[in-house]
């Protein structure tokens, strides 16, 4: 009698290739003349609203593809539980101190040569091409915790900026495991669902509520 057997197939089981970085941000907030908690500036969502911005670090997925750092931002507030998450490759940039000099000598050619490609980043020293990202993780943290309050100069045809203040305050900041089953999920321009999972797991860890908003 011929016996059959059939192969059996595992799906690999996923390994740690990285961190990814979570911060949770809340607005700052006053009471106005009623006694009611608002914003101090101008944000959606009102008092209640929570901002979350995820770091990933470059990692490799299970099919050994390699995948450039990303961002990934949202705001949720009552009125918007489950808004759906904006991402971006995070770009090397130069410090905010060289950009300010190169400017003010008016010289374009900094652009050029202050933004490395990816096959400079690769020559440079790792500590070197990692204050390239660092820089720019500190300006994406900037844009999101300050508020800009701008007025229209219909004379000079311009934007005066009028104030500059820190709308957002951090609430929470703490790291979590990445797999390169969750780096296959970043490849395909997917938000990582077990790596969110995770997230909130160790926010109620920490004592916050499950449920964000």
């Amino acid at each position: 009698m011929t016996i059959s057997v059939v192969p059996v197939t595992t799906t690999p089981k996923p390994e740690v290739v990285g961190k990814a970085i979570y911060i949770e941000l809340a607005p700052v907030t006053k009471f106005d003349s009623t006694g009611v908690e608002v914003p101090i500036a101008s944000v959606w969502g009102g008092a209640k609203a929570r901002k979350q911005i995820i770091f990933f670090q470059p990692t490799i997925t299970q099919t050994g593809h390699k995948v450039d750092p990303m961002k990934f931002i949202r705001t949720i507030s009552p009125f918007s539980p489950r808004a759906q998450w904006d991402w971006w490759t995070i770009e090397p940039m130069p410090a905010p101190q060289t950009i300010l000099d190169a400017q003010e000598k008016e010289d374009a050619s900094y652009l050029r040569y202050e933004y490395p490609t990816k096959e400079e980043l690769e020559e440079m020293p790792e500590e070197v091409a990692s204050s390239y990202f660092a820089n720019s993780i500190s300006q994406t943290l900037k844009d999101q915790i300050l508020y800009t309050d701008r007025e229209w100069n219909a004379e000079e045809g311009k934007w005066d900026y009028k104030e500059v203040a820190e709308a957002w305050k951090k609430v929470a900041l703490f790291a979590v495991e990445v797999t390169d089953r969750d780096a296959d999920d970043l490849h395909q321009s997917k938000t990582p669902q077990a790596v969110v999972r995770r997230i909130n797991k160790t926010r109620e860890s920490l004592g916050f509520p499950a449920k964000i908003v």
